[in-house]
């Protein structure tokens, strides 16, 4: 799960239409970009796509004109571009174009991880209790918990 900022929107589902939709919509922002690296993420709901097929749409976007170094494992930007496809049965042939189309910009992720990261089982020794790894996390957020300071575990 991701918070990611709008860059195009295409209902139709057809890549000309989000193609419009990204130049008319952010075409002030490319130049902030320009240098960054990034790269790009194909995320087809309901629906897989070949490396192939994953390569022709990302350089569909090719006008965006980033010049940047491409950096799969740490970039400065991340793009993704969002396929959602009508659920089909198995067997069903698939419709030809996705039923909506999204380009967005990553902002930020969720950290779900981190509650397998700090699981109990896993995790240090500290006392005779515990506080599950969820709550803690929880809690911690809420006490604005930081390198330093004290925090007591009220169990």
């Amino acid at each position: 799960q991701s918070i990611h900022e709008l860059w195009g929107y295409a209902p139709s589902g057809l890549y000309e239409d989000i193609h419009a939709d990204v130049r008319a919509r952010t075409e002030p922002l490319w130049s902030s970009y320009a240098t960054c690296s990034f790269k790009f993420i194909v995320d087809a709901f309901q629906h897989t796509r070949t490396m192939d097929e994953r390569v022709q749409l990302i350089n569909s976007f090719s006008y965006l004109a980033f010049q940047g170094r491409i950096d799969m494992r740490a970039p400065d930007e991340t793009f993704t571009i969002f396929e959602d496809w009508p659920f089909r049965p198995a067997g069903v042939r698939p419709e030809p174009n996705p039923r909506r189309l999204f380009l967005g910009r990553w902002l930020g992720g969720g950290s779900r991880e981190l509650c397998r990261t700090y699981d109990l089982k896993k995790r240090g020794y500290i006392s005779t209790t515990s506080m599950d790894s969820e709550l803690a996390l929880v809690t911690a957020n809420m006490a604005l918990a930081a390198p330093g300071k004290i925090f007591y575990d009220p169990f």
